[in-house]
């Protein structure tokens, strides 16, 4: 999946309406912290692979 941060803020955008904003702390389990950090990673690896 290619993530195209300078063009849209698409995924952004999903992850907050669906999770909100980052915990102050990162909680195992916590739905919006486990979420975010797929978000990272993903991100991580987008610009680490030199595709974005």
């Amino acid at each position: 999946m290619k993530i195209d941060l300078d063009k849209d803020k698409v995924f952004f955008n999903w992850m907050v309406e669906t999770y909100g904003k980052r915990c102050k702390d990162f909680e195992v389990g916590c739905a919006c912290c486990e979420g975010w950090l797929l978000y990272d990673k993903l991100i991580q690896e987008e610009f680490a692979s030199g595709r974005n």
